[in-house]
């Protein structure tokens, strides 16, 4: 997340980087400790690998009046097949909600 500290937005595609690599180190910490994993993590003996699909969709869900305010804009990107796929953009000012 410090790589995203110093910025004002962020695409899609790297808070889900930032979200997968926490995912791991936290699966990563449940093993260095001995704590209980989930169930999914037990059963394919590695953490839980956030798509980027589920995020974009989740952000639709969650943010929808931000979207429609184009507080947060839908943009794309060339995936490996050099295709547009959609992506995020975020704007951290528009989107943290400050706790009065």
């Amino acid at each position: 997340m410090e790589k995203l500290r110093n910025k004002n937005e962020v695409t899609s595609l790297e808070l889900l980087e930032e979200i997968n690599r926490y995912r791991e180190m936290e699966y990563n910490y449940k093993i260095d400790n001995g704590l209980e994993l989930g169930k999914v993590e037990s059963k394919n003996g590695k953490f839980t690998e956030l798509k980027h699909k589920t995020l974009l969709e989740n952000i639709k869900e969650d943010f929808e009046l931000e979207i429609r305010e184009q507080k947060i804009l839908l943009s794309s990107y060339k995936n490996s097949q050099n295709k547009d796929q959609p992506m995020f953009i975020l704007n951290f000012r528009e989107i943290v909600v400050v706790e009065e």
